[in-house]
């Protein structure tokens, strides 16, 4: 009887091979498919909306209906992506989906499921309460979307959309604009969400910095306006999301080692406080912008929060009390669609008013919706989404700007209604496509050992970008390319 030989390692050679034909099948059905291309973009616009707008950004949609832009975009682009794979499914195969992003979308959808047979009939409040988990089990499809754009794209598109938010967002802090109406929006235009709105203002910060070729003066600008709009608004949690992801981001992309622009780069850090302080005292000669500066140099955002913040905590008190009390929702939740917020009592340390329905933390909100076993699977699956990319930002520009916001967003929504809000599990999930569109797991398995590996070639225009090429294996020689209640999420209370 002969022994079983021991299975040969996988060399870095073959890893190469099986990375070459996976993007060999990703350039080929994107060549082939335009229908693949458009999904895929309709699919990563609906994120870039919700950045550019915020809260009023995906209220943009059919008055009177509980139809909007940004759900309407990820729909379509998702039923003609499934229509498209469904026709060439055959003929044009896809790279699989990585590992950890597969594992924590069927988490979510089993956390998802959990809450929905844990809650009464469904309706409307249910659905609601349903929506983060539908788009945090769709990330595979995100993944594939960004892949099929191009990581260089959407961080172009997410820095514009970034940039757009914080010029209106820092008018808005400095009575510059005023909030208006408009029929097919929701709410008023220029609506603001400091913690949301933070965290926009450090992805500004972060893309404007690493990647525009922009003048530096208008870079120093971009800065200037998030850091000053965010501490006239004065939301703690907006201003640590911010230094999460500009930090991060920073931190991973090593700015100053860069031979010849770190210098240009130190110096514009410290040139960035001289000119911000110099831009306010000239511009405050409004009435806009003298509110804006007392409220700025008073320390607002410590004198005006210690309120909020022991009312929050006595709000989860009674929410972590009431659920604890019940052995069944204690392990499985009350279920999408409960009123845990009004049956608890916390209501009162929240507004007061009945309509609303978060707790201003999504740990404690989805312990009381899906239970302690429910909350545990969800942050296996957070976990599983922004760990492996962690390990990659230093040399995956992706994964560096994708894992630097899933930490923003993770925190700003541990103390705020932001997961549970569309603008931000939107962006959420296009983090997690950034964070996994080049990942070295997106594989096909290992071809046989022989095939010849060639130099890289550059995919189709569509997916072209920095860090986005891969090598493609051919038999010619190697060639180098170069807050009042919230009608979506209905969270009320303040920010």
């Amino acid at each position: 009887m002969t022994a079983a030989m021991p299975a040969a390692p996988v060399d870095a050679d073959a890893r190469d091979v099986a990375a070459a034909g996976s993007a060999e099948l990703l350039r080929l059905a994107v060549a082939s498919s335009g229908a693949l291309r458009v999904g895929a973009a309709l699919m990563v616009a609906g994120p870039l909306v919700a950045v550019a707008g915020g809260r009023w950004g995906t209220y943009i949609g059919v008055p009177g209906a509980p139809v909007f832009l940004t759900d309407a975009l990820v729909v379509v682009g998702l039923l003609i992506i499934g229509l498209d794979r469904a026709r060439n499914s055959a003929e044009l195969r896809l790279p699989r989906t990585p590992v950890p992003v597969a594992a924590g979308a069927v988490l979510m959808a089993v956390v998802g499921v959990l809450g929905l047979v844990r809650g009464g009939a469904p309706d409307l409040f249910a659905i609601r309460d349903a929506l983060p988990f539908v788009y945090l089990a769709l990330t595979p499809v995100f993944v594939l979307a960004v892949r099929v754009v191009g990581v260089a794209r959407v961080l172009r598109g997410l820095m514009v959309a970034s940039v757009i938010h914080t010029f209106w967002y820092a008018a808005v802090e400095f009575g510059v604009v005023r909030e208006f109406a408009l029929p097919i929006v929701g709410v008023p235009v220029f609506t603001s969400r400091g913690d949301f709105d933070g965290l926009v203002g450090g992805i500004a910060i972060a893309t404007v910095t690493v990647l525009s070729r922009a003048p530096i003066p208008w870079r120093l600008l971009v800065v200037a306006a998030a850091v000053s709009a965010q501490l006239v608004q004065g939301s703690r949690a907006g201003l640590v999301a911010m230094l999460i992801v500009a930090g991060a981001v920073a931190i991973a992309s090593r700015p100053f080692r860069d031979e010849r622009l770190g210098p240009v780069r130190l110096a514009a850090v410290f040139a960035a406080l001289p000119v911000l302080a110099a831009g306010i005292i000239v511009a405050a000669q409004s009435s806009g912008w003298a509110r804006a500066l007392e409220r700025l140099f008073a320390g607002s955002i410590e004198s005006g929060s210690s309120n909020t913040t022991s009312a929050r905590i006595d709000a989860w008190d009674r929410i972590i009390t009431y659920v604890g009390h019940d052995a069944p929702a204690r392990w499985f939740g009350k279920g999408f669609g409960s009123s845990f917020i009004v049956d608890s009592g916390a209501v009162e340390y929240l507004s007061g008013s009945s309509s609303v329905r978060q707790a201003h933390s999504f740990l404690v909100g989805w312990y009381a919706l899906v239970g302690g076993i429910g909350l545990t699977l969800a942050l296996i699956a957070f976990a599983l989404f922004l760990l492996p990319p962690v390990r990659r930002m230093r040399r995956d520009p992706g994964a560096r700007f994708g894992a630097a916001i899933q930490m923003g967003v993770l925190f700003a929504a541990a103390v705020g209604v932001i997961m549970e809000s569309p603008f931000g599990y939107l962006l959420f999930v296009l983090a997690v496509g950034l964070s996994y569109a080049e990942a070295p797991d997106s594989r096909l398995p290992v071809p046989p050992v022989g095939a010849g590996v060639a130099g890289p070639v550059p995919l189709a225009p569509s997916v072209r970008g920095p860090a986005s090429q891969f090598p493609v294996s051919t038999g010619a020689p190697a060639r180098s390319g170069a807050t009042a209640p919230d009608a979506r999420t209905t969270e009320g209370g303040a920010t």
